[in-house]
């Protein structure tokens, strides 16, 4: 199963043009709490580093090509951009990433 998403979003990266994060998208806040470096099959293959962050309403499962400089857990700042991931790092740098699992976080009692 680890494989076949990898492989979603190896294809994902080769038709989706990384780009800044749109004006109209706006930060949230959000809690990154897992993380793991899916490692190639093959020499020369990219790593990619598949992240969980939990926001307010819902949980996103997204792939990026770079490491984040942020532990796990910790407090994020993400934005959402239709199936793009904006994550800032500690530095305050923007990393995006493809989101390849979305779902609803269950209501607040």
């Amino acid at each position: 199963m680890g494989r076949i998403l990898v492989v979603l979003a190896l294809l994902g990266f080769a038709t989706f043009p990384l780009h800044p994060k749109p004006k109209n998208c706006a930060w949230q806040e959000g809690e990154l709490i897992s993380v793991r470096a899916d490692e190639p099959e093959r020499s020369g293959d990219p790593i990619v580093y598949i992240y969980t962050v939990k926001g307010r309403d819902f949980t996103y499962n997204a792939a990026l090509r770079t490491a984040l400089k942020l532990t796990v857990p910790c407090h994020v700042r993400f934005a959402v951009d239709q199936k793009t991931i904006f994550v800032q790092d500690r530095d305050g740098r923007e990393r995006s990433g493809l989101i390849f699992h979305q779902s609803a976080n269950p209501p607040a009692r």
